[in-house]
């Protein structure tokens, strides 16, 4: 083949090749004994535009809240994983889901409700 011809073959692998890299996250730990872990946290949900996957035990910050709200306005896709047996020791948690479950649409919301040994 000539230089001509191993163009064509080469751009082709080197836009494949760069078309289909996985996406990769940076993971961080924050130690809200020491740090103040909502700013960063808050910053992140306001960069997402496409989907944000969220799993916590019991939810009392209201500024969370409300920038989760503020993204599902916007149209980013919100999805919980929950624990409604936190709702009895952690009142603003009910009031809480309760506002994601009646937004319309309403944020989908898996609850965990399995025994704990």
């Amino acid at each position: 083949m000539t230089g001509k011809n191993l163009r064509v073959p080469s751009l082709l692998f080197a836009f494949i090749l760069l078309t289909f890299l996985p996406a990769s996250a940076s993971e961080r730990l924050c130690d809200a004994s020491f740090e103040n872990c909502r700013n960063s946290l808050v910053a992140l949900i306001q960069k997402e535009n496409v989907e944000i996957d969220v799993a916590f035990w019991f939810m009392d910050d209201s500024s969370i809240e409300n920038a989760l709200m503020s993204q599902i306005k916007k149209g980013v896709k919100v999805r919980m994983l929950v624990d409604p047996r936190a709702n009895d020791a952690h009142q603003t948690n009910l009031s809480i889901l309760q506002t994601f479950a009646t937004m319309t649409p309403p944020v989908p919301m898996r609850k965990n409700c399995s025994r704990r040994s």
